[in-house]
């Protein structure tokens, strides 16, 4: 459904006779698996017609493979399920919203406990002319937040709200993350806003199958929003890398799922980042763009920073080259620490030279 043909993975998990788990949480039942192959050697390891019990899954990677959880790279490739006329996307509800082109934004968080000026904070922003409206506290979003002022300043304005970057509720809590959920949609509907984002937070609660299909596949259909999960790296969380998150929306066969790609909380190098873009295209559909220094050994990890700061170790030049060329459509929202914020205008218009926007 999402044009996804392969799913990149550093570690399988556990495979059965009826399916095979991914980095411990995303399920692919084995009648859509093509093949597996190791993307270092080229070597097939299971086609289709995969039978595998959990013993002979470890004779076929090797056991120091599966404890140590070594560096292995798998591609595993996935049928898309034949889908009944009266299921395919279209017959019964709309289709999700179709990007067109890349908006360059920046991330403007939102005032939740009226400390300054929501139309003030905008304001500066006019020139790249698209923000993020970021929440973060669930309880304050909840109970004091207001619609009204949220989208106000937006008829004063020459600003369009490209993205909404939904409060931080924990799936773990689902009639939170629910409420949450409802109030962020209202709000993106009132912005014209087709996106939302939201961190896969720690944890996975009992029945979340159950949870998206009865709570929240259908309210994001109705509104005609799609749910861009955000990429960390810890495996604690529900949903892991882009890894992880790719293979959630595969599975889920909706189009209502994708993904936030933050080039700042994958420490990943250069080329799996460049790897990244051109592998997921079809899922990601924003991005959070900042550098990134330190970390891994390499000192004290500083993320958020300027693109183009001396001390960042990604060439944002070649990163916008190879997002430009993969035929991505979305948003590119520059997420800066508050004390770099003075360079989001000038940078956000250096974004769209690059990508030959102006």
């Amino acid at each position: 459904p999402h044009g996804l043909k392969a799913v990149r993975v550093s570690k399988i998990a556990h495979a059965g006779r009826e399916a095979i788990i991914l980095q411990d949480h995303a399920r692919i039942p084995c009648h859509r698996i093509v093949q597996i192959r190791n993307l270092h050697t080229g070597e097939v390891l299971a086609g289709e017609e995969l039978e595998l019990d959990e013993e002979s899954w470890s004779d076929l990677l090797g056991p120091a493979e599966v404890e140590v959880k070594a560096k292995l790279e798998l591609e595993v490739e996935v049928k898309a399920p034949e889908l009944k006329p009266e299921e395919k996307v279209g017959a019964t509800s709309p289709p999700p919203p179709q990007l067109r082109g890349i908006t360059v934004a920046v991330r403007v968080a939102y005032p939740e406990k009226g400390e300054y000026s929501w139309t003030e904070a905008l304001r500066p922003f006019s020139a790249p002319g698209a923000v993020e409206v970021a929440f973060r506290s669930p309880q304050l979003f909840l109970n004091e937040v207001e619609i009204r002022d949220v989208v106000s300043p937006f008829s004063k304005l020459p600003l369009q709200a490209a993205t909404i970057h939904m409060a931080h509720a924990p799936i773990t809590e689902p009639e939170i993350f629910a409420r949450t959920l409802e109030k962020t949609v209202r709000i993106a509907k009132e912005l014209e806003c087709p996106l939302i984002v939201v961190h896969p937070s720690r944890g996975r609660p009992p029945q979340v199958e159950e949870f998206f299909a009865q709570r929240i596949d259908p309210l994001l259909e109705r509104a005609g929003a799609l749910l861009c999960w955000e990429t960390f790296e810890s495996k604690r969380r529900f949903l892991s890398g882009i890894e992880g998150i790719a293979a959630f929306c595969l599975c889920r066969g909706r189009g209502w799922h994708g993904a936030c790609y933050d080039t700042s909380h994958l420490l990943k190098p250069q080329e799996e980042v460049l790897r990244d873009i051109q592998t997921y295209t079809s899922v990601i559909k924003c991005f959070h763009l900042s550098n990134r220094a330190g970390g891994g050994g390499r000192g004290e990890l500083e993320q958020h920073l300027p693109l183009r700061h001396p001390e960042g170790e990604l060439d944002f030049e070649e990163v916008l080259r190879v997002i430009r060329e993969s035929g991505f459509l979305g948003v590119l929202t520059l997420e800066y620490l508050k004390e770099h914020h003075d360079r989001l205008v000038e940078d956000a218009l250096w974004v769209e030279e690059q990508l030959k926007l102006r």
